[in-house]
């Protein structure tokens, strides 16, 4: 994907089980309901990307004392 935002529209329709005309659909009839789901995946796609940073440096890692 060239975008962020264009991946975000793929996994909603994915998830909505829609087209994008239908997701537009559903933003008019369930705005909130569209934005809870979009700040969700957002959330878990930054939470995903911080415990891959963390993993690549194992010494900056949380519990590890140095010995």
């Amino acid at each position: 994907m060239e975008s962020n935002l264009g991946y975000l529209e793929y996994e909603l329709c994915k998830y909505f089980n829609v087209i994008p005309k239908g997701l537009g659909d559903l933003r008019v009839k369930d705005p909130n309901g569209v934005y809870f789901v979009e700040s969700h995946m957002i959330h878990r796609w930054n939470e995903e990307a911080k415990a891959m940073e963390e993993a690549k440096h194992p010494n900056s890692a949380r519990g590890y004392i140095p010995q």
